[in-house]
């Protein structure tokens, strides 16, 4: 079994995608009945319940490369910012996202100047690749849901549920 570690050359071992990505990224929220006494940081006004927040990277095969866990009331570019900006930054790895991220390493589905550079007439079919490009991180989000913490009600502990 392959651990989930970032490469340790990016020039030579991570693969080229869509507008130069290298990386693909996304965020996803998982319900938790019981908290962590400080269950303030895990509560999510919008869905009015406590969640923990999971950021996960792949390269643009879907192989996994980092996974972070957030506190719940984090959103896709909160993760963001805690977790991954300085590190590609400093690394200028470009990664494709959607619209919840902002970042000019980042590429999103609404990106007209990246639209235009590649030749696209229209943000519709622009859009449709981006998607598609961005499909095997949607669908490792898809597969961490059918573990079965992650998507039944936890009882446990609060130190056993993260």
């Amino acid at each position: 079994m392959r651990p989930i570690c970032w490469p340790l050359n990016w020039n030579q071992n991570v693969p080229i995608g869509f507008a130069g990505a290298q990386i693909l990224m996304d965020c996803t929220s998982h319900f938790r009945h019981r908290v962590h006494p400080g269950q303030k940081e895990y509560y999510r006004g919008d869905k009015g319940r406590h969640f923990l927040t999971a950021q996960v990277i792949s390269n643009m095969q879907g192989i996994p490369l980092n996974v972070n866990i957030g506190l719940g009331h984090n959103n896709d570019q909160g993760m963001f910012n805690l977790t991954t900006r300085k590190f590609l930054k400093n690394e200028n790895i470009v990664g494709l996202t959607d619209r919840a991220y902002n970042h000019l390493l980042l590429i999103r589905p609404d990106c007209l100047q990246t639209m235009s550079l590649l030749g696209y007439q229209t943000i519709e079919n622009y859009s449709k690749m981006h998607a598609s490009m961005r499909s095997p991180v949607e669908i490792l989000n898809g597969l961490v849901k059918k573990f079965y913490y992650s998507v039944k009600t936890c009882y446990q502990s609060p130190e056993f549920q993260a």
